[in-house]
């Protein structure tokens, strides 16, 4: 489990956001048909208004600019057909970073035009995750290769009305052959 984060990382974490991503609004759930005791207080934050559909953006742009950038010199690269792939593949744009994206043959055309519009490298796969990517990158050991940097979302709880960490976002570097490999994929 990954520690709360203070306040001073939260602010942190906000200034590293704050040109990416948008100010999305913050609305009362009420009325509610039923069990109306349940929605006082309760707020919905409207993260289907970013700009890549849904709240992943902020943890994904808070991993690429809260890396070191010499380990971002050969790119990003994750197995994700939802929206982290797509909010990886807008961080790498946002940080001039290239983004590769493994996708299952299942995905739809539309992610695929998405992913291709902010400029990300699109891989389709036989299969997800480390394995299809150390398959592509002639990795031995994909896991051993990739360093994952992890960057806890912060979240609301409304119910409790405090904040809360957990790991949403999480994006692969590669220490080795990703730059001459990527280019047989």
């Amino acid at each position: 489990m990954i520690p709360t984060p203070g306040i001073d990382e939260i602010r942190a974490a906000a200034e590293r956001i704050r040109r990416y991503v948008r100010q999305t609004p913050l609305l009362a759930a009420v009325p509610t048909k039923e069990r109306p005791e349940l929605s006082r207080g309760l707020r919905l934050k409207l993260e289907a208004l970013q700009v890549t559909g849904s709240f992943k953006a902020r943890g994904a742009i808070n991993a690429l600019f809260a890396a070191p950038p010499d380990r971002l010199r050969r790119g990003v690269v994750t197995a994700s057909g939802g929206n982290h792939g797509l909010a990886v593949a807008y961080a790498g744009w946002a940080a001039e970073v290239p983004a590769t994206i493994f996708l299952p043959r299942s995905v739809a055309a539309d992610k695929i035009a998405k992913l291709d519009g902010w400029g990300a490298r699109v891989v389709i796969a036989a299969r997800s995750g480390t394995t299809a990517i150390g398959q592509r990158c002639n990795m031995p050991n994909p896991k051993a290769s990739l360093i994952s940097i992890r960057s806890p979302t912060l979240t609301s709880s409304p119910v409790k009305g405090r904040l809360r960490s957990r790991s949403s976002t999480r994006l692969l570097i590669s220490t080795r052959c990703w730059s001459r490999s990527a280019e047989a994929a």
